[in-house]
């Protein structure tokens, strides 16, 4: 399929969203992460790992604090240029295609495959913008594809992290 390219005409879309969905995590949840890093410590214990223990230990804090983490504010856009994410340009040069995710009540987002190695995959929350106009949009710039939600997102989202 041909990809349309016409920067002049093409209108642009602006939306701000949080940069990820939070939830809010109870007493239960931060009680059963350091029962499972408890547990992941005394595995490290009997298997003679400092090593093991000393990364379990980081990451366990890791989690828990990054859980605890609100999220910021973000605008994104489209436009001509390409996908801005803040402050951030991603050219359509460097975009190979597109594939929005949308179950009411439950996910919302634009998943963009990219050229570059560190960023190959960008997820873009939609928040309160209309996925069918920017579905449009996009088809003017590149093509869509069809793409599996990862697993390590589903059980994410599972876990309520």
């Amino acid at each position: 399929m041909p990809v349309r390219e016409h920067p002049q005409t093409v209108r642009m879309i602006r939306w701000q969203a949080p940069e990820y969905t939070h939830y809010e995590k109870t007493a239960d949840w931060y009680w059963s992460a350091g029962v499972i890093m408890l547990a992941l410590l005394v595995s490290s214990y009997y298997l003679e790992s400092i090593l093991f223990a000393f990364l379990i230990l980081i990451g366990g804090i890791a989690v828990m604090l990054y859980g605890a983490r609100k999220p910021e504010i973000v605008t994104f856009e489209v436009s001509g240029m390409g996908i801005r994410v803040g402050d951030r340009l991603f050219p359509f040069e460097t975009l190979q295609s597109f594939w929005i995710f949308y179950r009411a009540g439950d996910i919302k987002e634009l998943s963009v495959r990219s050229d570059q190695l560190l960023v190959p995959m960008i997820k873009i929350p939609l928040g309160d913008q209309d996925p069918i106009a920017l579905r449009e949009l996009l088809l003017d710039f590149m093509p869509e594809v069809a793409q599996e939600e990862p697993l390590v997102e589903v059980i994410a989202r599972l876990l309520k992290f």
